[in-house]
């Protein structure tokens, strides 16, 4: 049954993609995938808030506090009481955190060319559109 699951099986390979890129990204940066993809989200949408990040990343709240802290203790990000409510941070990368960000998305594009290696050309443009068409449905509600 599991392996006729299609959530099983998107998670299977979530979970190895994430494993083997995690190790990759400790090694050669120092950070792992999920503190590389907040600061991915923070480098598309400057000037973001904790609040928007927790959303993109799909991460849980704690996680993502925990994570934006060390973030900007290393340095990396940068938080900004907002001029409208300042109890709301807005958050930006340093010119270290757009540096690992660019560095990091060559190995993201090579580890995402290695996984998709067995399919087709072809294959690989059906999978994709036929994943995002999945994902919007499940972010509509099933409607």
């Amino acid at each position: 049954m599991l392996r006729d699951s299609l959530t099983y099986t998107l998670a299977s390979i979530a979970d190895g993609a994430i494993r083997d890129a995690t190790r990759l990204f400790r090694e050669r940066f120092g950070w792992d995938v999920y503190e590389i993809r907040v600061l991915r989200a923070i480098r598309d949408n400057p000037g973001a808030t904790f609040t928007d990040i927790a959303a993109l990343t799909r991460a849980e709240r704690s996680a993502t506090s925990r994570i934006l802290e060390r973030l900007v203790k290393a340095g990396l990000v940068r938080r900004q009481s907002s001029r409208e409510d300042a109890r709301r941070y807005l958050l930006t990368l340093t010119a270290a955190g757009e540096a690992i960000c660019r560095d990091a998305d060559p190995l993201t594009a090579e580890l995402e060319g290695l996984m998709l290696e067995p399919l087709s050309p072809q294959d690989r443009k059906t999978l994709l559109e036929a994943v995002q068409t999945v994902l919007v449905w499940v972010n509509g509600g099933y409607r």
